[in-house]
C-alpha cells in the first residue's frame, strides 16, 4: 500500500504566483509520491525547470489545452450533472438566478469536469485500490470542486482538504457568487481558511459545522529584521497590484494633507497604474515625493525591505484575506497601517504594532494614522516596530505554520 498526495492549484510551479504553496511544499513528509496539478497553467507546451527547486518525489502533471473541442464535450457532460441543476435551484432560492450567474456556474462546472477527467485518468494509472490518498485543494473554488469530482469517482474515497484565502472564500470578492460552494463544502473533509475571519464567514454564510473547520495560517520566510529610528523624511512603503480595491487614490488624497516631509514608495503595477501615477504627479505639494517602482520580483521587494530605510508599511484595501505583504513587512519589524478588512485585525493591533483603520475609512483618517506614527518619539516608535516583529514570530512565521499544517496532512 502506498501513500500519495494530490495537490490542485492554479499555476504553481509552471507560472508565477502561489508563493505560499512554494514555501510550504518543502515541509511535506511521509508520502511515497506527491503529484501537483497546476490547473490553469499554460497548455503544456512551455518547458519549465522545476526539478531543481522541489523534492525528488514530486511530479508535476500538466493538464493540457482546454480546446474548443474539449469545451464543447465538457459543456455537454455538465448538462447531465445533477449537481449543476441543484446549483441552478440554489440560485433561484437565493434570488440570484440571472443569466450571468447561470452562465458562470455552467462554465465553472464544465471546466472542472475537463480537469477532473484528466486527473482521473492519472489516478487509474498510478493509484491502487488499497492506496492511501489525500486530495489537497489550495483554493476553495475551481481547485476544490475538481477535487470533489475526483473524490466522488474514486473507490477508496480519499481524504479531501481544502484551503481558503480571500477571493475564494468571500463571495462579495468574486461578483457576489462562487459556483458550487455547497458541493465543495459537502465533499471536503476539512476546510482550512487562513484566518479566523474566513472561518466565521464560512460558518455564518453556509452553516458549516465548527468541527469541519481548522484555521491554518500562511506565513513568510524569515529574512532578519531592519529596525531603525525615523529619519528626517518619513518613509512609507506599500506593495500591491494597482487596482480599485487597493484604494491607492485615497492614499494620495491622504498624503495631500501632509505638513511634514513624506516619501511614499510603491511596488507593483496593474490596471490603475497610469491613473494613480497621473494623480500623484498632479499633486503639488512641498512635502510629498512619490516613487512608483512598477512590477518588481518579490525577492527584490524583500531585499528593499531588508536593506533600505522605511518607517511604515501601509495597506488601505477595501478587501483582503491576510495580506502577504503585511506579513513580510512585519517580519522586518515595520509598523503597519492597515484597514480593518478580512483577517487584517488578527495581526495588526491598533496602537501596539501599528494602526488599524476602519474598513470604510476616509483620507483624513489615513493621514491621521500616518501623522500619529510620525509623531511618536524614538522609544515608542522602536517599541511598536519590535511589537510588529513579535507578532510575526507568533502568528506569521512560515516555518512554524507550515510544519503545523503538514503534520495535519501526515496523520490523515
Amino acid at each position: 500500500m502506498g501513500r500519495f498526495l494530490y495537490i490542485f492549484n492554479a499555476f504553481y510551479p509552471v507560472n508565477p504566483g502561489e508563493t505560499f504553496l512554494a514555501n510550504e511544499i518543502e515541509y511535506f513528509r511521509g508520502f511515497d509520491k506527491i503529484f501537483i496539478f497546476p490547473l490553469f497553467a499554460d497548455d503544456g507546451k512551455k518547458k519549465f525547470d522545476y526539478k531543481s527547486s522541489i523534492q525528488k518525489n514530486i511530479e508535476i502533471v500538466r493538464i493540457g489545452e482546454y480546446s474548443n473541442k474539449n469545451k464543447i464535450e465538457s459543456i455537454l457532460k455538465a448538462g447531465v450533472q445533477r449537481e449543476l441543476y441543484r446549483e441552478y435551484l440554489a440560485l433561484i432560492k437565493s434570488q440570484r438566478a440571472n443569466w450571468h450567474n447561470i452562465k458562470k456556474a455552467t462554465k465553472f462546472v464544465a471546466h472542472c469536469i475537463f480537469f477532473a477527467d484528466v486527473i482521473c485518468k492519472h489516478v487509474e494509472k498510478n493509484i491502487k485500490s488499497d492506496d492511501d490518498v489525500i486530495l489537497y485543494s489550495y483554493w476553495m473554488n475551481h481547485d476544490a470542486y475538481v477535487a470533489s469530482i475526483v473524490k466522488n469517482r474514486m473507490n477508496n474515497k480519499p481524504f479531501m482538504l481544502t484551503r481558503g484565502h480571500r477571493v475564494d472564500i468571500y463571495e462579495y470578492a468574486d461578483e457576489n457568487y462562487i459556483p458550487m460552494r455547497n458541493a465543495i463544502i459537502d465533499k471536503s473533509d476539512l476546510l482550512c481558511p487562513i484566518s479566523d475571519d474566513g472561518k466565521k464567514y464560512l460558518m455564518d454564510s453556509y452553516n458549516v459545522s465548527e468541527n469541519k473547520i481548522l484555521v491554518q495560517r500562511l506565513g513568510t520566510v524569515d529574512h532578519g529584521t531592519n529596525i531603525s529610528v525615523k529619519g528626517n523624511v518619513f518613509q512609507i512603503v506599500s506593495c500591491s497590484w494597482m487596482r480599485k480595491v487597493k484604494r491607492l487614490d485615497m492614499l494620495i488624497d491622504a498624503l495631500s494633507m501632509a505638513d511634514f516631509p513624506i516619501e511614499w514608495t510603491h511596488y507593483g503595477d496593474g490596471e490603475e497604474f497610469e491613473y494613480i501615477t497621473k494623480k500623484a504627479n498632479e499633486l503639488k505639494s512641498d512635502y510629498v515625493n512619490f516613487r512608483f517602482m512598477g512590477s518588481t520580483p518579490n525577492e527584490k521587494v524583500l531585499e528593499a525591505l531588508k536593506t533600505q530605510h522605511f518607517d511604515a508599511f501601509i495597506n488601505v484595501s477595501s478587501s483582503e484575506g491576510i495580506p502577504v505583504s503585511i506579513m513580510e513587512a512585519m517580519s522586518f519589524g515595520k509598523p503597519i497601517i492597515a484597514t480593518d478588512v478580512g483577517g487584517s485585525r488578527e495581526i495588526v493591533y491598533n496602537g501596539v504594532n501599528g494602526y488599524l483603520l476602519r474598513a470604510d475609512c476616509d483620507a483624513t483618517e489615513i493621514f491621521g494614522a500616518i501623522k500619529n506614527l510620525y509623531s511618536l518619539d524614538d522609544g515608542n516608535y522602536e517599541q511598536m516596530a519590535k511589537e510588529s516583529r513579535a507578532t510575526w514570530e507568533k502568528l506569521c512565521c512560515g516555518e512554524k505554520n507550515y510544519k503545523t499544517f503538514c503534520r495535519i496532512l501526515e496523520v490523515k
